[in-house]
């Protein structure tokens, strides 16, 4: 398997020479059809007819496209036409070393998690929980994890993207001020509506102060790790996000053995450590290989860098994606919300109250949803640079053919190492009931942690596949293909959980994520393959 070519800049402050230029547009399109392709191209990219003017002396972005239009189809010859074929003629054990090496980079996405797990196994607290919390402590604790994953998602998503796109054109500095600047509306946010959450329960109290003290405490915390978090995970640093949420262990367990400290107030300590740490490593790192290249190409062309985009131009091309990580997180956790309100055998004293017993079901679940998506970026890669090259293909019906078959060996090979994680997951909590250390010895017994555990399984593998359908979607632009899947999946998740929770028991939440995410993962796949049969179209309309 051939080693991915580098993407070559694009924007106008960072090509310096028409041969350049045309690389770039052909590295982006394939081979184009006409000038207005090369035009289009462009114009995605952000050119005017000012740049053509200036960087080139053209009249405008028409004349540009036309002159460059016999250079992008050689530079399109150079890149290979028919790339989108070698899946074909690749060997089994190249893939395969291909899939290895991208799946055990997948796996260190849950190295933070893992971690956390062994310090809570070990000192019998983490960074965020404890063995010895009161209910009403845990409440608190899991709302405001809760609440900060749903309102941070959207945040996230568009740093994620904006920051990228940035880094991808090589402006290291603008990505860099891009992403903090976005981070820190996020903050902003988080904060806010902490506030308004607590000054709300302060008039109608649904939860003693002291309570929606603790949760508001870490709803902010919290919230304000994920987005400095965010900034590490841009540059996708994860040795970095490991040791941050590592190093702000340290100071709560000093504070809790050593000091002798209440556990909310460690906890908020480690905390802040954490996010600090998080913010430092940011600082000093993000952008910083794209920022020497940048300013190695001002040089030689002179002139300052240039501005970031205007919030307006941001909100409109990240809205998308700002709502795919809301309701991404949404259909994740609606379960818990729909669990936690229902009675059972005892009225509840508080709007939502945790189930325990619930809850380490779910979360045994969740190695099964790590599992699977660290597949996943193999494919979504692989799919979208295939899809791209398609633009330029001569027979479509036979790309699409083969862009099929492409697809359907990955979903296989996904749902092979779902069915293999789910059976692995499951030995394997029974095996470390039985052999591992005393603490989680009752998480594995019979009763109803097996059962949400046997539901939710199933629940994050159709989860998973569904998106993985709508990764793909997402590089190729399709947001709406991935959007209204997921909103029908949470409509679904709510109503089938809470008739569920309501007919049989507090238990069964999860039947409400396992036909949610059923139904996204069917509609997802359903929609790939009618895209695929256009793979082509879809392939130049992306630009």
């Amino acid at each position: 398997m051939a080693q991915p070519l580098p993407i070559p800049p694009i924007a106008p402050q960072a090509v310096g020479a028409e041969h350049e230029l045309a690389a770039a547009v052909a590295f982006r399109i394939g081979r184009p059809v006409d000038s207005w392709a090369v035009v289009a191209a462009l114009e995605s990219e952000g050119w005017r007819d000012v740049d053509a003017r200036e960087r080139f002396g053209r009249e405008d972005l028409f004349g540009l496209g036309e002159d460059l239009f016999p250079a992008c189809q050689v530079e399109a010859g150079h890149l290979g036409a028919d790339a989108g074929h070698d899946d074909d003629r690749e060997s089994a054990a190249r893939l395969a070393v291909g899939f290895g090496a991208s799946y055990g980079r997948g796996l260190l996405y849950a190295l933070p998690v893992a971690g956390q797990i062994a310090a809570l196994v070990w000192l019998g607290y983490s960074l965020w929980a404890s063995v010895r919390l009161t209910e009403g402590g845990a409440t608190m604790i899991a709302m405001g994890t809760i609440a900060s994953f749903i309102v941070t998602a959207g945040f996230v998503q568009a740093l994620a993207h904006e920051t990228s796109r940035l880094l991808g054109h090589g402006l290291g500095g603008q990505a860099r001020r891009m992403a903090f600047r976005i981070a820190g509306l996020g903050a902003a946010a988080v904060a806010a509506t902490g506030a308004l959450g607590f000054a709300v329960n302060l008039v109608v109290p649904f939860y003693p102060v002291e309570l929606a003290a603790v949760g508001t405490t870490y709803y902010v915390l919290l919230g304000w790790l994920w987005l400095a978090l965010a900034l590490l995970y841009a540059e996708e640093r994860l040795w970095a996000v490991g040791a941050a949420t590592t190093l702000g262990i340290l100071p709560v367990w000093g504070a809790v053995a050593g000091l002798g400290w209440g556990i909310h107030t460690a906890h908020a300590l480690g905390l802040v450590v954490a996010i600090a740490v998080a913010l430092a490593w940011a600082a000093w790192r993000l952008g910083a290989s794209a920022g020497r290249r940048e300013r190695a190409g001002r040089r030689e062309r002179a002139g300052p860098p240039p501005p970031l985009p205007r919030a307006s131009t941001v909100v409109h091309t990240t809205l998308p994606y700002v709502a795919y990580g809301v309701l991404y997180f949404s259909v994740l956790f609606a379960d818990r919300v729909v669990s936690w309100s229902a009675s059972g055998d005892d009225p509840l004293a508080y709007p939502l109250w945790f189930r325990t017993d619930y809850e380490l079901g779910m979360d045994w679940a969740l190695a099964v949803i790590f599992a699977m998506l660290a597949a996943v970026p193999f494919s979504v890669r692989r799919m979208s640079g295939q899809i791209h090259e398609l633009a330029h293909v001569a027979d479509p019906a036979e790309a699409s053919a083969h862009m099929r078959r492409q697809y359907l060996r990955h979903l296989a090979a996904l749902v092979g190492i779902g069915v293999a994680a789910v059976g692995a997951v499951w030995w394997g909590g029974l095996w470390v009931g039985a052999h591992g250390p005393a603490l989680l010895g009752p998480i594995f017994e019979p009763g109803v942690t097996r059962t949400v555990f046997a539901v939710a399984a199933v629940g994050y593998f159709f989860f998973s596949v569904g998106l993985m359908n709508g990764l793909v979607f997402l590089a190729q632009g399709q947001t709406g293909r991935v959007l209204q899947p997921l909103a029908w999946a949470l409509a679904v998740d709510l109503a089938v959980g809470f008739a569920a929770t309501r007919g049989w028991g507090y238990e069964h939440a999860g039947w409400g994520l396992l036909a949610g995410s059923a139904l996204f993962a069917a509609v997802t796949t359903r929609h790939a393959l009618r895209m695929l049969r256009r793979a082509d179209y879809f392939a130049y309309a992306a630009y």
